[in-house]
């Protein structure tokens, strides 16, 4: 009987043991929601379908698959933005339930892309629409495997497609079973800090003469998970953007007023105010960090003063483009053919222009190594290594021995 009551004890220790085990590890396993903001590779199954004809035809988007995504939170507790679907900036919002590892998005509609030109009526619009009174219930299993996450949607995303300057009216379908899986590579961000050529793809909307799809970004990395990033549209103004270190992810803030006037994002409310009717409908421009690179799927926006004459306001819009990292020749002096010489002299850099210019001088990391105005100018004690010049709008990478 002693014998049987030990055993009893023991195998209910045991019992209990392996109870704790299993829930501790269970509860290892659970994700939280901060862990899935980060950088995906989308791969899935695209059909494209002709609505006048009801013909298969050729994809009219940017990618089909093998492309990138972001992750990131809104404004919700337990709410994330799935974004860049199709080769956009766009995507949907989807709460997450860590108990039952799903994400669930429960909007009646979303805009994938609207980059139309109000004018002509050029320019792709992609929406996904459940109907009225109805709502898109996509459902997507969250599961890890060693340290990668991976999304997998339950069922299949459609999506309507049009471009009435191309004539082009159709249906995008991605079969079920699509997946999302996070980048897990870091990216420090000392390696992102730099100055930038960017180049967006032909806009759709040129009403606001001062903005350019051409346009020098310089990166400093700041505070962990922060950076800031002036140049955008090229104008001047620099702005705090969030940066995520795992798979190489900036991210601009949704709204931002530069010192022009014209800004970035959406705005509702009354009519007298200035902003009450613009509305944007992706969430934030992001750019993917690449080897020497920035590359951004999304829709570049920007607007200025409202035009009471055409009772719209002046804007200027373009979709997708890329930034590569000034400086493909390397060496002591470089000349830009445009009467900028820079030279590095001694462990300094000398600048001469044939007009008045601002200069600037910035280390690889981005920082400031010293900055001045006029026809010439020389930077001092400096360090040997590489370091980019600005004079005017021109950028030039120089080597100090």
């Amino acid at each position: 009987m002693e014998n049987f009551t030990l055993r009893t004890k023991i195998l209910s220790v045991a019992l209990f043991v392996s109870l704790f085990m299993w829930q501790a590890v269970s509860a290892a396993d659970i994700l939280t929601v901060k862990e899935l903001f980060g950088r995906y590779t989308f791969s899935g199954k695209l059909s494209y379908e002709d609505r006048m004809t009801g013909e298969p035809g050729e994809v009219p988007v940017p990618a089909g698959t093998g492309y990138d995504m972001a992750v990131l939170p809104t404004e919700n507790e337990n709410e994330v933005y799935l974004l860049g679907f199709f080769g956009f900036g766009g995507g949907i919002r989807a709460v997450y339930d860590s108990e039952k590892s799903t994400l669930t998005c429960l909007q009646e509609a979303a805009i994938i892309c609207n980059n139309v030109n109000a004018m002509t009526g050029g320019g792709a619009m992609v929406t996904v629409d459940a109907g009225k009174g109805n709502q898109l219930n996509y459902v997507y299993t969250v599961s890890k495997n060693g340290d990668t996450i991976l999304l997998t949607a339950a069922s299949p995303m459609k999506a309507g497609y049009m471009d009435f300057g191309e004539g082009i009216m159709g249906t995008l379908t991605y079969e079920a079973g699509y997946t999302l899986t996070k980048k897990t590579g870091k990216v420090p961000a000392s390696g992102v800090g730099g100055m930038y050529d960017f180049e967006g793809n032909e806009p759709a909307n040129t009403m606001l003469a001062e903005a350019s799809e051409f346009f020098s970004l310089t990166v400093n990395a700041e505070t962990a998970g922060k950076m800031t990033m002036s140049g955008l549209f090229g104008f001047a103004d620099k702005m705090e953007v969030d940066y995520y270190e795992n798979g190489g992810l900036i991210v601009l803030p949704s709204s931002f007023e530069f010192s022009n006037g014209c800004f970035i994002g959406s705005s509702e409310g009354d009519p007298d105010d200035p902003y009450d009717d613009v509305i944007i409908f992706e969430p934030a421009v992001y750019f993917f960090v690449e080897s020497g690179k920035l590359v951004s799927p999304c829709s570049f926006i920007v607007n200025g003063a409202y035009d009471s004459t055409l009772e719209m306001r002046a804007s200027f819009s373009f979709v997708g483009g890329e930034a590569k990292i000034h400086g493909d020749g390397i060496g002591s002096q470089q000349t830009d053919g445009r009467g900028i010489c820079v030279l590095a002299d001694g462990n300094g850099i000398r600048v001469t222009a044939e007009d008045n210019v601002e200069m600037q001088v910035y280390d690889m990391q981005g920082m400031t190594m010293g900055s001045a105005c006029g026809r010439s100018a020389v930077f001092p004690g400096l360090k040997s290594g590489l370091y980019l010049v600005r004079a005017g709008a021109h950028v030039m990478k120089v080597a100090v021995e």
